[in-house]
């Protein structure tokens, strides 16, 4: 809703906030002010995607008290920050606390409806908690009439069953062994008893370790970038993503006599729309195992940018003007041609002075120290 007396601003649904028209996310509550704008609908994640990077790598570590902690420090800047409310609903379903996860995604589709994410996890935590609700209920009739449900097994009849059996067998047993005579056992050598041999020990395979659960990831995600941008997977030179901030940093090597600058802007996109978590991506290049450039971190405001619609107008979303973003406009260098060598210039010769100019004047060719 436009505020009066100003074209340029609207008031925020959600605080009813003064924000400019042309704002993604409202900066007091951190609402998206334009959800079905493509790349919009992230409203204040991209401001604070580090926080919410590091508060997602505290969940899967199981530290659950910490990344709760930081989900809440995000709220209270932002109380109206879509991301922090889904992941707190993710924290909520590890601890199988389905009842509050259910409020958490909620929250979430209430900021951002089109997510389709969030939708299916609202739905599975629906689902848990109404099976939790009846599984309480069974067990609350169980404990009132007596009477399990017709789908649970019957443990009390199976085990009056079972002792029922072993003493008709032991019965049986005994009265064999009453009608058998004994047997005489011959005593001609004691009995000795060896140890049993022991079993060979089993080996476990031992826990991943963070690093290699990282690299072993890091290796399938390295695969997928390529995939999706096009390229062959021998060029990836190298690949790692930082276990702190979740940044990427690769290395690709380039064609011979070509910079490829299509496809390492290629890369740059896919390794953003896999990498959710991605703060940047630092990308290296290197021909012959020599690298010939190094390109400054790329952050994710900058791939944002093209998901921007007016930008998209102005520059046409054309593969140029993303070179243009990540590499400010490249211009493949021609190779210099060699200095020529410069030569001594030869000494004009005058055609009509003669080579023979004849004796000297005054000497009637004689020489100069002779008389007569």
């Amino acid at each position: 809703m436009e505020v009066p007396g100003a074209k340029d601003k609207v008031f925020c649904e959600k605080c009813f906030a003064i924000v400019a028209k042309s704002a993604e996310f409202c900066p007091e509550c951190g609402a998206p002010m334009a959800s079905e704008t493509p790349g919009a609908s992230m409203g204040s994640d991209a401001e604070v995607y580090p926080q919410l990077a590091q508060a997602n790598l505290h969940r899967m570590r199981g530290d659950f008290k910490q990344a709760e902690d930081m989900c809440l420090q995000i709220l209270r800047r932002y109380p109206n920050n879509a991301g922090a409310n889904t992941l707190l609903g993710d924290i909520c379903a590890d601890k199988e606390d389905w009842e509050q996860a259910v409020e958490w995604y909620e929250l979430a589709l209430d900021l951002i409806p089109e997510s389709k994410l969030d939708q299916e996890k609202l739905e599975h935590a629906k689902s848990m908690l109404a099976a939790k609700a009846q599984a309480v209920a069974e067990a609350k009739v169980e404990q009132t009439s007596g009477v399990a449900p017709r789908n649970r097994f019957n443990w009390p009849a199976a085990i009056a069953i079972a002792v029922a059996v072993v003493a008709v067998a032991s019965a049986g047993l005994s009265s064999m062994l009453r009608q058998t005579p004994p047997v005489p056992q011959k005593t001609e050598k004691p009995l000795v008893l060896n140890d049993p041999p022991q079993a060979a020990p089993v080996a476990t395979k031992p826990t991943p370790t963070d690093e290699e659960t990282t690299s072993d990831s890091a290796e399938v995600l390295s695969d997928r970038i390529m995939q999706t941008a096009g390229l062959d997977r021998n060029r990836l030179k190298a690949f790692a993503v930082d276990v702190k901030s979740n940044a990427i940093r690769m290395t690709l090597e380039l064609p011979d006599a070509e910079e490829d600058w299509a496809g390492q802007a290629k890369a740059i996109l896919a390794a953003f729309e896999l990498a959710s978590a991605c703060p940047s991506v630092e990308l290296h290049t290197e021909r012959a195992g020599t690298k010939v450039h190094t390109h400054a971190a790329i952050p994710r405001a900058t791939w944002l940018k093209t998901q921007d619609p007016q930008w998209k107008q102005e520059t046409g979303g054309t593969e140029q003007a993303i070179i243009n973003l990540f590499f400010g406009a490249p211009v493949k260098e021609e190779p210099t041609a060699p200095n020529p060598t410069i030569e001594e210039p030869q000494k004009p010769v005058n055609e009509n002075v003669p080579t023979d100019m004849g004796p000297a004047p005054g000497t009637d060719g004689q020489d100069p120290g002779s008389s007569g």
